[in-house]
């Protein structure tokens, strides 16, 4: 027999409870909950404020060294990221996405691969993020700090890179807007922003049946073009783990294979290129196409109109 014991989550209660390990008895004891909220009165540890302190400075100078600026509009409010193409869900995808790129080509991404073509430009297609890992946007025409990196991608997930086969791949961007709804308190988080992928849908059909087509970047290629998915061809794309264990319930239903990096390589891509480019000004470039029926249209027309007007006028 094991004791299972949990309370509640996300740290907002505190637990005690008694027991015997002993087995002729068993604890009647009820267990204890105390419930933490921002009226509960909990003097705190001087000893532990002491400890912490150092520790907090040092953060503290993290999270507030300058890393770059931005010098447009960051698309994020009203969950425009999880209707269509945003300039964030761009920004990050590419930070991804160029990390690999980047890499030296003499070093194998994984064990078994190096890239067959001395001159190939690069061994990965391209990279995928599925919108609801952007928790809020960087700020607009200003500074970009460490901490403001941190807030717009909270979350520590290591970067890995998937092997699939163009059937997979049409069926991740066929979940992507699977029950696509423009209902503020239902849009999905799965719709996937993209780097290195042209896609179409088309959101009059059936779930199913929404992909139009997708192109993707060559790779193992000398000069790097856009080529239309081939169903038998394998493909590598850069993700978060997140969506690799189902996160978001990406149903890739089988992943052929995929290299799991440390968890500090996603904060390093991200990182990296915000520094690398200093000036962020990532564009929407048409990398998401998307057929609404008119009611619709009109609905993300407008909202897009609020989302870049209201930020300009403030």
């Amino acid at each position: 027999k094991a004791l299972i014991v949990q309370d509640f989550l996300v740290r907002k209660i505190s637990g005690q409870t008694e027991g015997d390990l002993r087995r002729t008895r068993k604890s009647k004891q009820p267990g204890k909950a105390i419930l933490f909220s921002w009226t509960l009165s909990v003097p705190e540890d001087p000893c532990m404020n002491a400890t912490l302190a150092p520790y907090k400075e040092n953060m503290t100078k993290q999270m507030e060294k300058v890393i770059g600026e931005t010098r447009v509009l960051m698309e994020h409010e009203y969950d425009i990221c999880r209707l269509q193409e945003c300039n964030i869900g761009n920004l990050v995808a590419d930070a991804y996405y160029e990390y690999f790129v980047n890499m030296n080509m003499s070093t194998p991404i994984d064990n078994t691969t190096t890239s067959k073509i001395p001159k190939a430009w690069s061994e990965i297609n391209g990279a995928i993020v599925n919108a609801g890992s952007i928790r809020t946007a960087l700020p607009s025409f200003s500074k970009v700090t460490w901490g403001d990196v941190v807030t717009t991608l909270p979350y520590g997930n290591s970067l890995v890179v998937m092997t699939i086969n163009g059937t997979i791949v049409e069926k991740m961007f066929e979940h992507s807007v699977t029950n696509y709804t423009l209902d503020p308190e239902a849009r999905k988080g799965r719709f996937l922003q993209v780097s290195g992928f042209r896609v179409e849908y088309d959101l009059t059909k059936p779930n199913g049946q929404r992909v139009i087509s997708v192109s993707v970047l060559c790779r193992n290629c000398t000069v790097p073009i856009y080529k239309a998915i081939d169903c038998d061809d394998t493909y590598k794309i850069v993700t978060a783990d997140y969506l690799t264990r189902r996160g978001r319930r990406l149903q890739v239903a089988k992943i052929s294979e995929y290299h799991r990096w440390r968890s500090n390589r996603i904060r390093s891509a991200r990182k990296n290129t915000y520094v690398k480019m200093q000036s962020l000004r990532p564009p929407n470039e048409g990398r998401i196409k998307i057929t609404w029926n008119e009611t619709e249209r009109a609905q993300v027309e407008n909202i897009t109109q609020i989302v870049r007007k209201k930020n300009i006028t403030e």
